[in-house]
């Protein structure tokens, strides 16, 4: 189910809050973090991950991404190109070329990666809208 819009204006709301209290934390020579948050009222985690500049969830990749930004990139040039000759792209061209770039990458100690979900494809292709 998708996100409403009210609860991510509410979470980057939050996130703007945090980095806000950061800042002030920023100030002062050597804060402590664990009392500022119970006396402001504010999660300790959250805090001390916006005062290390740590990504929120909302900037970290997905954990199901499977693919790093080259490998990504060498997809969509793929793609393009087989665009660009009119032959039709589908999903099982998309998961067999990204298999087959994360077989040329793998360091593992199995022979092959984990192959990849029956979905992938799919989800990939809700990434890349352009597709």
């Amino acid at each position: 189910m998708p996100k409403s819009n009210f609860s991510a204006l509410k979470y980057r709301e939050e996130v703007a809050l945090y980095k806000e209290h950061a800042a002030k934390l920023h100030s002062h020579q050597k804060p402590n973090i664990s009392s500022y948050a119970k006396t402001h009222n504010l999660g300790y985690k959250r805090l001390l991950r916006a005062y290390k500049n740590a990504p929120t969830r909302s900037d970290k990749k997905p954990t199901n991404y499977r693919l790093n930004d080259a490998q990504d990139l060498a997809l969509e040039r793929y793609l393009n190109a087989i665009n660009a000759i009119g032959f039709g792209i589908h999903h099982r061209m998309i998961a067999q070329q990204a298999y087959a770039l994360l077989q040329e990458s793998y360091m593992g100690p199995d022979e092959s990666p984990t192959p990849l979900g029956h979905n992938w494809a799919r989800r990939w292709l809700q990434r890349h809208p352009k597709y």
